[in-house]
């Protein structure tokens, strides 16, 4: 039997690893066990598509994701079940979507219902201050974002006898940076903490935390900044969680 003819036997009798099922889904559904190691996608989908992993399934079967279609691709770990993703175990039956086409999830059981996602590493974006800063945007989006972490590390104080602070805005084309939405619920303090990284609190609102193509973030400052200088850094997840 020549080689291709004894390929083309072994592709019929063993389908895997050698290649996966893709299935295509323009309504939604939940997911059986029978399909662990398929490729779910949304293509050819006019609206949102919610696909439900299924409860009590084995430790180690997965299910891989992929956005084809421009339309929300949602991905439920059902009542009783919890996504580990963008840096946490999120709440029971919270979802993960996209509709940015590209965009790929691997979802792992982990034997207690819950899932282990693998997604792309967040985006890390930084905007640097020092004692000439003015109000500036520090990134522009190019596809949608979910906002999950802020931080702000300084390098040296403020040293002005007022208040001198920063608040991290998201602002959409055509708005000025002061009018923009914020990221986090209270402004960094730039005359505390040098050398150390702290964390901010993220908005509850979820507008405030996403980013469409064309948004910018942006520093908004308040006081004098004489002598400060540090880095605020916000990260930034294809995949966002919602309730």
């Amino acid at each position: 039997m020549s080689n291709r003819r004894q390929l083309e036997f072994e592709l019929r009798r063993f389908p895997y690893p050698f290649r996966n099922v893709v299935t295509a889904n323009t309504a939604s559904k939940t997911l059986t066990q029978s399909q662990t190691g398929s490729v779910q996608t949304n293509l050819g989908a006019t609206g949102a598509v919610t696909l439900t992993l299924p409860q009590q399934v084995q430790k180690g079967q997965f299910y891989d994701f992929a956005v084809a279609a421009a339309q929300d691709l949602r991905i439920e770990p059902g009542a009783a079940g919890a996504l580990y993703i963008n840096g946490a175990k999120q709440t029971d039956n919270k979802y993960a979507e996209s509709a940015y086409i590209g965009d790929t999830m691997r979802a792992t059981a982990d034997g207690n219902d819950d899932w282990i996602c693998s997604i792309a590493p967040p985006l890390e974006v930084s905007g640097l201050y020092d004692a000439s800063s003015v109000d500036l945007r520090f990134f522009t989006a190019n596809r949608p974002y979910r906002i999950i972490g802020a931080y702000k590390t300084t390098t040296v104080q403020a040293s002005d006898a007022g208040a001198v602070t920063a608040m991290i805005r998201n602002v959409s084309s055509g708005t000025a940076i002061a009018s923009g939405l914020t990221v986090i619920t209270a402004t960094f303090n730039l005359k505390l903490t040098t050398d150390t990284a702290i964390v901010g609190t993220l908005s509850a609102t979820d507008a405030n935390l996403d980013l469409v193509a064309g948004d910018s973030l942006a520093l908004d400052f308040t006081g004098t900044m004489t002598a400060a200088t540090g880095v605020i850094t916000v990260l930034l997840s294809p995949w966002k969680v919602v309730t």
